[in-house]
């Protein structure tokens, strides 16, 4: 028979808020809506983390990633 009280772990992953965004097709605006919500956010005093797992483009630009590391407060 299994428990049904949950770990800590779990217990906090369950409070944890996550919003995924996504959208049909590049340029539509998906790193803009993440990296103002991610500001918006922080200004509210949450701590937030925006990621990007997956990026193309160019080497030598600061991409998508950059700016959602910058809007979610990490350099």
């Amino acid at each position: 028979m299994r428990s049904t009280r949950s770990s800590p772990a779990a217990e906090r992953l369950l409070r944890e808020r996550r919003l995924f965004i996504t959208g049909t097709d590049t340029g539509v605006g998906k790193t803009r809506v993440t990296a103002a919500l991610a500001r918006e956010w922080r200004r509210r005093g949450e701590a937030v983390v925006a990621l990007k797992p997956r990026e193309t483009g160019g080497r030598d630009e600061p991409g998508d990633a950059g700016a959602l590391a910058a809007a979610s407060g990490w350099p």
